[in-house]
């Protein structure tokens, strides 16, 4: 796992970090998972967070390593989803029912009251 968001994301979606072909689709759909992020759970900086250069980094987003970590996972589901779907059902229905579970856990986290920066 590489600190740098876009680069990370990338590599989870298995396209090559030089390849620039994919990269504004891949940030549009990273920015809207982490505006939907701080809508669900205001996890992240306040007012949000977004990839603008490329070279943001996790450890910007959030010093907290838990924050980080669901953070990682929600942002990553969400940009598979939109700009890699799955072709078979089944694949496509256990990546929407893992990201309704790592939502469940980001809303359960800021119900539980513990806010993440």
């Amino acid at each position: 796992m590489t600190d740098n968001v876009l680069l990370d994301i990338k590599r989870q979606l298995e396209v090559e970090d030089d390849d620039p072909n994919f990269d504004e689709q891949i940030i549009d759909s990273i920015n809207d998972a982490f505006a939907e992020l701080w809508q669900i759970s205001h996890i992240g900086p306040l007012g949000g967070f977004q990839v603008v250069t490329g070279d943001e980094t996790w450890t910007e987003f959030s010093t907290s390593a838990t924050s980080r970590s669901l953070a990682r996972k929600f942002v990553y589901l969400t940009v598979k989803l939109d700009f890699d779907p799955p072709s078979t059902s089944f694949v496509l229905t256990a990546l929407q029912e893992r990201l309704k579970e790592v939502t469940w856990r980001l809303n359960a986290q800021k119900d539980w009251g513990n806010n993440f920066e």
